[in-house]
């Protein structure tokens, strides 16, 4: 179907799990981070851009703010929402696909409960890129069991170190 709109077509493979974040250091991971892309939790009474201005309000300093853009707009209408709608008490909608810290997203301290298998897994693909800091990002289907599904999305040799110093 896709042929029909283009010449040249890029497919992807699905990989399931959720992200992951690793900071090692020399011959060791010190860190490892569960990042959730940015959310709000519904109070039944307000809006959804109104949530989302209540939690830039009470951020953190080192946390980024929460932009509204066509691209969220759009990630809420797939999910059927708009930022007028009002969810549910306790309703969680995430307002990104995204879930890195800088557009939003949160952080959780995972160092002392992910398999050692996957800390394994950061330490060599750094030293096979030949880095000394780096954050090796990884979706992980289950982080507590060894050797299970996981995917390496990507090295990055300047990693920001706010995440793993202040976890959410």
């Amino acid at each position: 179907k896709a042929l029909q709109h283009s010449k040249e077509v890029l497919v992807e493979s699905f990989c399931p799990g959720e992200e992951y974040r690793f900071l090692v250091i020399g011959q060791k991971v010190v860190a490892c981070c569960k990042r959730v892309a940015a959310f709000v939790t519904g109070d039944g009474l307000q809006k959804i851009d109104e949530l989302i201005e209540a939690k830039n309000q009470s951020r953190r300093p080192f946390e980024k703010e929460i932009l509204v853009d066509h691209l969220m707009e759009s990630f809420l209408k797939k999910q059927g929402f708009t930022l007028c709608d009002i969810p549910l008490k306790n309703q969680q909608v995430f307002l990104l696909q995204n879930s890195t810290v800088s557009t939003g997203g949160i952080s959780i301290d995972q160092t002392d409960t992910v398999a050692q298998s996957y800390c394994e897994i950061a330490l060599r693909a750094a030293k096979v890129v030949g880095a000394q800091i780096c954050g090796v990002d990884m979706l992980i289907s289950n982080p507590e069991q060894e050797e299970g599904e996981y995917t390496i999305l990507e090295l990055n040799y300047n990693p920001a170190l706010y995440p793993h110093r202040y976890p959410s």
